[in-house]
């Protein structure tokens, strides 16, 4: 779970935990992980929290390896990259605000996106990418922010030959990995092929909110 030590990632994290996966808890926020990751275990789940800047290529793929040798090996992801970064006209938007935001955002779904299908080769998978309504709509200073999640679901269909654009893609822009068979995949992601939200299809939640301080790494 990258991004998983607040809000919708920490939800999701603890999802599927719940359904008894092994959920590496991944995030720059370390004391978020430490706190989710203490959630699960009293509940009786597995959940080894790892902090990780998703900018930093090295860091993510270290983290992928790891998850890849843990129990049953890597099944699910879910990428929840989030930080707004400075609200501001895009006439007023330092060029550095708007590379920092693409970083977090795009950037690192993209570092994550590059190791994540040959780690689960052998047996398949499913990675969920959760964007965010403000790439469909637009909200005042959010350009830099709406441009790097439109971004998302429409670059990880060509991330790899293995991973192809689902039928029904929802506005989390869950991508598939080809090979993974349903009666493995835990029912927290059993409606990732068909809408792209965690849980009952009849409640998605939100795609990619923000949760934290402006500019944080997930």
């Amino acid at each position: 779970m990258v991004g998983g030590a607040s809000g919708i990632g920490a939800a999701c994290a603890q999802r599927l935990a719940k359904e008894g996966t092994t959920t590496v808890v991944a995030d720059l926020d370390e004391d978020g992980t430490v706190r989710v990751a203490s959630r699960i275990t009293v509940a009786g789940g597995a959940a080894p929290p790892r902090r990780l800047d998703v900018t930093a290529p090295d860091a993510v793929t270290r983290v992928v390896e790891e998850a890849a040798t843990m129990r049953g090996g890597l099944r699910i992801v879910v990428n929840r990259t989030g930080g707004m970064g400075a609200l501001r006209p895009l006439a007023e938007l330092p060029s550095a605000d708007f590379d920092a935001v693409m970083r977090v955002n795009l950037y690192g779904v993209f570092h994550s996106m590059r190791c994540q299908p040959a780690a689960m080769a052998d047996r398949g998978g499913v990675i969920a990418n959760l964007s965010s309504i403000a790439a469909r709509s637009g909200f005042r200073g959010h350009a830099a922010y709406a441009a790097a999640k439109q971004g998302v679901p429409r670059a990880a269909p060509y991330c790899h030959s293995r991973i192809r654009r689902p039928r029904h893609p929802g506005p989390a822009g869950v991508t598939r990995h080809r090979g993974d068979a349903d009666d493995h995949r835990p029912a927290a992601l059993g409606q990732a092929g068909r809408g792209g939200a965690v849980g009952p299809r009849r409640t998605p939640a939100p795609a990619g909110s923000t949760n934290g301080p402006a500019g944080t790494r997930s």
